[in-house]
């Protein structure tokens, strides 16, 4: 089948559900159909914790590496 554009590669963010795994099916049906790369993302949201909260780096507090 000739197609009036191209698509190369597809991004399908993922999270396991149901819905992103239908959309990946239909992500998987479209690169076979454009011979595209299929590439998945999976975001993983962490805690953070501030180990040293009052440091701050200052340009004047930064060594000087010229040379």
């Amino acid at each position: 089948m000739k197609h009036q554009f191209q698509v190369n590669k597809i991004l399908i963010p993922i999270d396991f559900s149901n819905t992103s795994k239908l959309a990946l099916e239909h992500a998987a049906h479209l690169c076979k159909a454009f011979d595209s790369e299929l590439h998945l993302v999976h975001i993983y949201k962490t805690s953070t914790i501030d180990v040293l909260p009052n440091l701050t780096a200052t340009s004047a507090s930064l060594p000087n590496y010229e040379g």
